[in-house]
């Protein structure tokens, strides 16, 4: 009888250790809406490589922007793909893989009015048009008369109708501007801010996190982390065609 408690308390061990590697084979990871852009292409690229190493596949849900992230901090999924550092502190849950996965330029787009680019300060005089969801916007141009919508393509018809003066997105975003009948919307330089962007997983993961993170940080310093954005730029270029 003792030997078949013993046998049947090995088995429970194995079943109990063995059921979070299975639940980690498979991964789902929110991600806003519509994102495009060579460091998405990047991010994409450098994260299937790293997973695949841990022998994990992972697939997006793709979500409103601020859902993305209140899915993922509540566990509806596994992580969030692409974000700003910080997060954690408005979503607690998440745990920020400390390896910076890309950068993205912030740009003003405008129409007609045309002005020096000096900071966030500088847009205070304009009507400002932005996607609804974009922390840094709402942050850095609060108190200014801003004209938040849903989608980019939003934004820039609201552009060219004269219903605001600037919008503030992605310098990624002129690719869409070419699925519009529009004219005449360009970038005034220089960059107004530029993100660099992390990957979270729920805090569920955090063991899986941890090892994550030492493959990022390897691929970087051998340099796989260039190529493989110097290469989602030309491949994303190519089908914008800049």
């Amino acid at each position: 009888m003792k030997t078949r408690y013993t046998l049947w308390c090995v088995v429970l061990f194995v079943l109990f250790t063995m059921h979070p590697l299975a639940a980690q084979d498979h991964l789902v990871l929110s991600r806003a809406e519509k994102l495009s852009g060579a460091t998405t292409l990047a991010g994409e690229r450098i994260l299937k490589k790293a997973y695949a190493e841990l022998g994990i596949d992972f697939e997006f849900r793709e979500l409103p922007n601020v859902r993305a992230m209140v899915t993922a901090n509540s566990g509806g999924t596994d992580g969030a793909f692409l974000r700003l550092a910080g997060l954690e502190q408005t979503y607690p849950n998440l745990v920020m893989i400390s390896v910076p996965m890309g950068y993205v330029d912030i740009v003003v787009y405008t129409k007609e009015t045309e002005f020096a680019v000096k900071g966030w300060q500088s847009l205070a005089p304009y009507s400002i048009g932005f996607v609804r969801g974009f922390k840094l916007a709402e942050l850095r141009t609060k108190g200014m008369h801003v004209e938040e919508v849903n989608s980019v393509e939003q934004a820039f018809l609201k552009l060219d109708t004269g219903r605001n003066d600037v919008v503030v997105e992605s310098r990624s975003a002129q690719c869409r501007l070419k699925n519009l009948d529009v004219s005449g919307v360009r970038i005034l330089e220089p960059p107004i801010d530029q993100l660099v962007l992390y990957h979270y997983l729920h805090k569920r993961h955090r063991g899986l996190a941890a090892k994550l993170e030492v493959i990022l940080t390897r691929m970087q310093q051998e340099g796989e982390f260039t190529r493989i954005q110097e290469q989602a730029t030309k491949d994303y270029q190519e089908v914008c065609g800049q």
